[in-house]
């Protein structure tokens, strides 16, 4: 039987946070379709317009894309002096876990926002890379910091 002394609690210190974003057109909150973590609901939809179509051509990036964004956010840590734990870009989503004592949405909006500003230096430039926000997620036990790490740091590599 699990004991409280188990739970994390509000007083718990974050040792990080797992921070994750998608590219434009691919997901936004709304309609149900999603998965649960633990026990947080986590629910994406298609990203859609007033009149219920899709509301741009979803991006997709490509390997290179995908390695000048972790090298955006390798970068950005460095500069901000934030801890990187792990990071990895997939061709719709990007994954980061951080250990820092700045806000962690203004980790994730600075992630983006240096992000964009690599992609839009190589490529076509854009307005927007990324959907608004991410998911934010306080890492509080090791052995979830652990797990995060290994599925970001390792699994992801293998994909």
């Amino acid at each position: 039987m699990m004991t409280d002394s188990f739970l994390p609690t509000a007083s718990s210190p974050t040792l990080a946070y797992l921070l994750t974003w998608v590219t434009q057109g691919t997901w936004s909150p709304g309609r149900r379709h999603g998965w649960t973590l633990g026990e947080t609901q986590v629910t994406l939809a298609v990203s859609r317009g007033r009149n219920g179509a899709a509301r741009s051509r979803a991006i997709s990036l490509s390997l290179q894309q995908r390695e000048r964004v972790e090298q955006a956010i390798r970068d950005c840590c460095e500069t901000e002096q934030w801890n990187l734990i792990a990071a990895n870009c997939r061709s719709n989503h990007a994954h980061a876990i951080v250990n820092a004592t700045a806000d962690p949405h203004e980790i994730l909006r600075e992630l983006q926002t240096t992000s964009s500003q690599q992609l839009n230096k190589t490529d076509l430039p854009r307005e927007t890379w990324w959907e608004a926000g991410g998911n934010v997620r306080s890492l509080k036990k090791e052995a979830g910091l652990e797990a995060a790490t290994f599925y970001v740091g390792v699994i992801l590599q293998r994909m």
